[in-house]
């Protein structure tokens, strides 16, 4: 069994701009995915969208580059998925809507990766961030 090693993490607050904010990398000539109504997420090859139900303000990504699939606390990331990311750069921007695009705010090799996205809202007591999501990938 290979135990997945972190490569190197970041975290960055985001600005939340009518319930989402996105993520990608910059080289892709894909059109902007839309998640549905209801939907935490919309994933395309090279970009992911999150939304939020609540209208808030601002989230803190969390982006992770691990060696191979590493284990998920369910408790910290009640709402998550996998799925498949082409970079093919290998630079992160941040897509904040009105605010415009951030970045790069994280760089890796480019090529195909396995990514685990995962979303959830902060506690009641905490007045910022408003949510966390967190984009981690591995080798494909």
């Amino acid at each position: 069994m290979t135990v997945a090693e972190l490569e190197a993490s970041t975290e960055i607050d985001v600005l939340v701009e009518h319930h989402w904010f996105g993520v990608g990398d910059p080289d892709s000539t894909e059109d902007t995915p839309i998640p549905d109504p209801g939907a935490w997420f919309a994933a395309g090859d090279s970009l992911v969208m999150f939304q939020s139900e609540e209208d808030i303000v601002r989230a803190r990504l969390h982006l992770e580059w691990h060696t191979d699939r590493p284990p998920l606390d369910s408790a910290q990331w009640p709402h998550s998925t996998e799925i498949d990311l082409h970079l093919p750069s290998g630079v992160f921007t941040v897509d904040e809507g009105v605010a415009g695009v951030t970045g790069p705010v994280f760089t890796v090799p480019a090529g195909r990766y396995r990514a685990r996205l995962g979303w959830r809202p902060a506690p009641p007591s905490t007045t910022e961030p408003e949510a966390y999501a967190l984009v981690s990938f591995w080798p494909a």
